[in-house]
């Protein structure tokens, strides 16, 4: 059997829920060790033009530009609440080598839609000239672990470590190709000086358990440290934060919500930042949203945010080399741990940087509507309240599907067909479709030519737009269009 310890490493990664497995808890002097006994599905192996392609049941893949494309997924670990991870070390319970040479592909380099940058083409270039050098002329064995960590993190009440788990082991030279299916992962654990049971999160709501069991490997197991919530508190599943001067413009929209059975309340940026403290207005909110989604506060599961990006302000991001500073909501959703220990864990007030520690679980479900002029913002609730009270179905059952070219190779009429098809999606066959495809390279039929006067003039009784592609002054004129019906992109 062959075992490593991981030293640990923060890497920011997409996180990925469970396959199977089975686990355990022991004490092992005054250290206490998780293990749990990982088993993988089926690989498949296909041969390309350019190579093979490898793929594991239920599995991603390794995206790293350069690098051979192998299947990979990061698994979540629960850890007692309050434990602090010391060490991870894993054992290879069952390897097999493929029969065969294998010429696996390199991940390409990502593509930008819209203009490129050439000064970060030229250093992504060279980055992938790097990857691909060091590892294909090298019989070193790549990805060089079979379990990586990645990170701490959480999900609610729930104390996690993320590993990432490769199961392909590939060896470029010899074109040799290893299956580790079966792995056993312990976590030894320890607690802080200042521990103690009295500060453990109470928040146990249905939804939000049924999410935590689809991404907790060992589930079963975490959900027995923690107690329900205790009864006759205030209580409100939905929360809207908006201006003042939109309060009274939210009211159909918060009124059906409460008539569907969802616990209502209306808060405003003004009643946040005079009762929470921050650098900014964002993090006055998003304070406000750790202090009482736990269910034993307000038990907060759905916020919609009201107001124009700058109103009721996006979270700028650091910046991006070459693509300006990115603004996200995300940054409301996600709160397992204060600023100064997720978002801006440095302090220097640039938050999202590649050191800070943000893991990749929404707490809370986050939608905008991103107005601010009174009148407007009282058509959308109003037309969003009556959308979901209509029945029609010769109205609901009509879709607009925009498929434009990324590139010159890329024809996006192939997602809108495999989407909305009903040779690919037989549940959609008494639905309506009209297609505008870019008519003069897509091998896909139309019904019109994809351009901005056909979607202005076509008038469609359409609640659903599947839209993708360069169309920029089309997406101008989806701003109008949203206020009617569905948007998809």
């Amino acid at each position: 059997m062959i075992k490593k310890t991981i030293c640990i490493v923060l890497i920011m990664l997409m996180i990925s829920s469970a396959l199977v497995g089975a686990v355990n808890i022991i004490e092992e002097n005054n250290d206490e060790t998780i293990i749990v006994e990982m088993t993988f599905g089926d690989f498949e192996i296909k041969n390309t033009d350019t190579g093979n392609e490898i793929s594991v049941e239920n599995f991603g893949g390794l995206l790293l530009p350069g690098a051979p494309n192998l299947p990979s997924k990061i698994f979540s670990i629960a850890i007692p609440p309050g434990a602090i991870a010391e060490d991870i070390d894993f054992e290879i319970q069952n390897s097999v080598t493929i029969p065969g040479v294998y010429s696996i592909k390199p991940n390409a380099l990502p593509r930008v839609i819209g203009q490129e940058n050439p000064i970060v083409y030229e250093q992504e270039q060279q980055k992938y000239n790097e990857n691909y050098n060091l590892i294909y002329g090298s019989d070193q064995p790549y990805p060089s672990s079979v379990v990586e960590f990645v990170r701490t993190s959480g999900y609610r009440e729930y104390n996690l470590v993320d590993i990432r788990i490769n199961p392909i082991t590939y060896y470029p030279i010899s074109k040799t190709l290893v299956y580790n299916s079966d792995i056993t992962v312990s976590i030894k654990y320890t607690y802080p000086e200042d521990y103690s049971a009295e500060n453990i999160m109470v928040d146990t709501l249905p939804r939000t358990e049924k999410f935590a069991q689809e991404i907790i490997f060992n589930y079963d197991q975490a959900k027995l440290w923690y107690t329900t919530a205790p009864l006759g508190r205030e209580s409100y599943d939905y929360v809207i934060i908006t201006l003042d001067s939109l309060t009274s413009s939210v009211d159909s929209l918060a009124d059906w919500e409460s008539v569907k059975g969802r616990s209502v309340n209306v808060v405003t940026t003004s009643w946040i930042n005079s009762n929470y403290a921050g650098y900014d207005s964002a993090e006055k909110i998003r304070n406000f949203l750790r202090d009482k989604y736990p269910s034993d506060q307000w038990g907060i599961m759905d916020v919609c945010l009201i107001g124009n990006y700058d109103d009721v302000p996006m979270r700028r991001t650091a910046q991006n080399s070459g693509y300006g500073q990115p603004e996200t909501d995300f940054y409301y959703a996600e709160l397992t741990k204060p600023d100064s220990q997720s978002w801006d864990s440095n302090s220097n007030h640039l938050w999202g940087e590649d050191s800070d520690t943000i893991d990749f679980y929404g707490e809370v479900s986050i939608g905008r509507i991103p107005w601010s002029e009174p009148s407007t913002v009282e058509h959308i609730c109003q037309k969003s309240v009556a959308y979901e009270q209509n029945y029609d179905e010769s109205f609901k059952k009509n879709i607009l599907l925009l498929g434009a070219f990324f590139w010159s190779d890329t024809d996006n009429a192939v997602l809108m067909e495999y989407k909305t098809n009903p040779s690919y999606q037989p549940w959609m066959e008494d639905w309506t479709r009209t297609c505008m495809y870019e008519d003069s390279q897509s091998s896909y039929p139309c019904d019109y030519d994809l351009s901005y006067s056909n979607v202005k003039m076509s008038g469609l009784p359409v609640h659903l737009l599947l839209l993708t592609g360069q169309v920029m002054e089309i997406l101008m004129l989806v701003t109008n269009i949203t206020r009617h019906n569905h948007l998809l992109i």
